[in-house]
């Protein structure tokens, strides 16, 4: 393991930008080279409680997150570190912040994301539409029994599962 999770820092932020690039253009095999920019990272991370995975001072991972509504907005790991159990170290600490109703939404395009948020125990609660594209909403086990915020049938972009 080898690698521990803290809270973000300022000095982070030039790694995080590049990391959040880097894990895109190596993800996102849908959108265009060049479409993510460094930025991207200032402006999707405004306002949300942010924790890094490092290695010796090396920024490998970050999960950004909402704990007003226990959202998680982003966990990215370095391509190069995939697989090291630094997603699961990430998730893990959200998730206990998150006090078991945490939720996110995972593009459907992106496979390896979601087979790695159902292998960690998260469900699918619905699915829906947005400028991004087709995803699906999923949550801990304990949004399954609410039937899931934003889940409602009378919503023509969201479409509960069954």
């Amino acid at each position: 393991m080898n690698f521990h999770t803290r809270e973000f820092v300022e000095s982070d932020r030039p790694a995080l930008r590049a990391l959040l690039r880097d894990s895109r253009d190596a993800t996102f095999v849908w959108d265009p080279p060049g479409h993510h920019r460094l930025e991207d990272f200032d402006r999707e991370t405004v306002g949300e409680t942010i924790l890094v995975a490092d290695r010796g001072g090396a920024v490998l991972g970050f999960a950004s997150f909402s704990l007003d509504d226990h959202y998680l907005h982003h966990l990215y790991v370095h391509p190069d570190h995939l697989g090291e159990g630094l997603g699961g170290a990430l998730l893990q600490r959200c998730q206990d912040l998150f006090a078991g109703d945490g939720l996110l939404k995972c593009l459907c395009a992106n496979q390896y994301a979601l087979g790695f948020y159902l292998s960690q125990g998260w469900e699918v609660l619905c699915e829906g539409r947005s400028a991004d594209g087709h995803y699906f909403l999923l949550g801990q086990s304990e949004w399954r029994d609410r039937g899931g915020p934003g889940c409602s049938s009378d919503r023509p972009d969201i479409r509960p599962m069954v």
